[in-house]
């Protein structure tokens, strides 16, 4: 499921990448679009999102603080 999550925020960040990219200069576009790509995918699987707390995770850590 994480995965999945992962993919689509990535697909949504491609997109943006592919509609900026084009502010660049044509012979630096494949590279800069290459390392936006990788700089990307880094955050979102190394362990930033997947560390993070899903909704019902968060309530309940808060819930049992409180009690």
């Amino acid at each position: 499921m994480q995965e999945e999550v992962g993919m689509e925020i990535f697909d949504k960040i491609q997109l943006k990448i592919k509609k900026e990219i084009n502010q660049t200069s044509p012979e630096n576009r494949e590279d800069l679009e290459q390392e936006l790509k990788i700089y990307a995918l880094n955050e979102i699987y190394g362990g930033r999102f997947n560390d993070s707390y899903g909704f019902f995770e968060y309530l309940d850590m808060k819930l049992n603080e409180s009690a």
